[in-house]
């Protein structure tokens, strides 16, 4: 089954159910609040349709027939990750065990549908603040477009490179200093989800004296592979770079 919507910063066709069959029982465990026009509001911020697909998803371009909107496709898609299978609808499996192992370690998780919600917020701020960066451009003149983007991304490239000390004495900011500041940009933004995510499994997680932060943080690591935000595939790799940034991201803070 190929999906029926896209977002601009969320690739979800890796975690989309395969047939309709899957497709309609995750549906009908979405909450009131992936429901059309119940999105919660500010979560994402209000642009033009032609800059991220997202937005449209609540125009007639969704199938009438599904209704889910954009709050309610990603936790379609939550709900077909390894941590959410083999387990009753109020449990959590431990996603390092592949779910053919015979030996399965489950979590009690009353609070299950708050913590998909949290989850799904968590990303539609990603996306759309992924799209801020060049929202306010799309609504300026053509000509003022230019002049404004050339404008802003020199500050924030100066400002971001001073603050990490990769500036020289007397700067003259290069095409590869943009570059460097724009993948700061991204990887902040990155750090920001995951602070969020691990913040959805601590309030509505399983109790965390059972459910390691390992095992949290190996789920946001599976959740973040499928949706393309986090390259690779191996899991073990992307928790220790999720860690590192998020540690790295304190010091930087503490300094300052």
């Amino acid at each position: 089954m190929e999906p029926f919507c896209h977002f601009q910063h969320l690739d979800i066709r890796k975690c989309w159910p395969t047939s309709d069959k899957d497709f309609v029982r995750y549906a009908a465990q979405v909450t009131p609040r992936g429901r059309p026009g119940a999105v919660a509001p500010g979560t994402l911020p209000h642009a033009s349709p032609r800059l991220v697909s997202v937005y449209e998803l609540g125009s007639p371009n969704l199938r009438p027939e599904v209704g889910v909107g954009p709050h309610g496709v990603l936790q379609v898609c939550l709900l077909s990750m390894a941590f959410f299978q083999g387990c009753r609808d109020r449990e959590i499996r431990d996603s390092r065990i592949p779910l053919d192992h015979h030996a399965q370690r489950l979590f009690d998780c009353p609070k299950r549908p708050l913590l998909i919600e949290a989850l799904a917020d968590a990303l539609l701020k990603y996306e759309g603040d992924c799209c801020k960066i060049t929202q306010h451009l799309q609504r300026q003149p053509a000509d003022k477009q230019q002049a404004l983007e050339v404008v802003i991304q020199a500050c924030y490239v100066y400002v971001t490179l001073h603050r990490r000390r990769s500036l020289a004495s007397t700067p003259v900011l290069t095409p590869e200093h943009y570059k460097l500041a724009m993948g700061i940009r991204t990887l902040a933004l990155k750090n920001q989800l995951f602070i969020a995510m691990r913040a959805a499994f601590t309030k509505y997680g399983p109790d965390p004296r059972k459910h390691p932060m390992v095992s949290v943080d190996h789920s946001i690591a599976v959740i973040l592979c499928h949706l393309s935000i986090e390259e690779g595939t191996d899991f073990k790799r992307i928790v220790e770079r999720l860690r590192k940034r998020f540690k790295d991201e304190e010091r930087r803070e503490m300094r300052q």
